[in-house]
C-alpha cells in the first residue's frame, strides 16, 4: 500500500501539464454566411494548429442528407484569422494534457474511419464538431444549433469580455458580425 500511496499522492501534487489545446472554431464565409462551418481545433504543445471537420460526402441531394466524411480543415481555420479575407470566425479553445489532446485525435479518427451520414438538419458539422471536443472542454457553455448562432454566441462573449479558460479569439472581419441579424 505504500508504492500506491506514494504514486496517488504523486498524481496529486504532480499532475500532468495541461501544454495542448483543444477546442471548437466556427467560420463564416463572410457577414451574409446564413450556415456556416464549426470544426475541432488541436493545438500541441509546440504550437502546431489542426482543424477538422464533417461534410456531406457527395454532391447533389447528398449534400443535404448522405453519406458524411471527415475532412482536414486547418487551412480553412487559418484563413479565419486572415484579415485580408471576408471571413468571420471565433474559436473557443481550452488547455488540456498531452493524454485529452491524443484521445481526441484517437476520437476524430474514429469518426473518420466510420463517419456516418451527414444530415443537414440534425447530424453536421456543429454536431459533430461538439459531439467530439465537448467531452474535454470544461467550461464550454455555448449552446446554439447552428454554426451562425455559435458565431453569435461567441461574438457576444467576445464583446463582453466574458472570462473563458483560455479564451476566446474572434478573427478576421468580425467587427462587422454585431450588425448581423438572424
Amino acid at each position: 500500500t505504500g508504492a500506491f500511496t506514494f504514486m496517488f499522492n504523486d498524481a496529486l501534487t504532480n499532475p500532468p501539464p495541461k501544454d495542448h489545446q483543444v477546442g471548437i472554431a466556427v467560420r463564416l464565409a463572410d457577414g451574409e454566411d446564413r450556415i456556416g462551418h464549426v470544426m475541432v481545433v488541436l493545438v500541441d504543445s509546440n504550437g502546431v494548429e489542426q482543424a477538422w471537420g464533417f461534410y456531406p460526402a457527395g454532391g447533389g441531394i447528398d449534400s443535404l442528407r448522405g453519406p458524411g466524411t471527415i475532412n482536414n480543415d486547418t487551412t480553412k481555420y487559418q484563413e479565419i484569422f486572415d484579415k485580408s479575407g471576408t471571413d468571420i470566425g471565433g474559436v473557443y479553445l481550452e488547455n488540456v494534457t498531452k493524454a485529452d489532446y491524443d484521445a481526441l485525435l484517437a476520437d476524430i479518427t474514429a469518426v473518420a474511419a466510420a463517419p456516418g451520414t451527414y444530415n443537414l438538419a440534425t447530424r453536421q458539422c456543429l454536431d459533430v464538431a461538439t459531439g467530439l471536443a465537448t467531452k474535454y472542454l470544461v467550461g464550454y457553455t455555448y449552446s446554439a444549433g447552428t454554426p451562425r448562432g455559435l458565431m453569435k454566441e461567441m461574438w457576444a462573449d467576445y464583446k463582453t469580455g466574458a472570462s473563458r479558460p483560455i479564451g476566446l479569439r474572434v478573427g478576421g472581419q468580425a467587427k462587422e458580425f454585431y450588425q448581423l441579424t438572424d
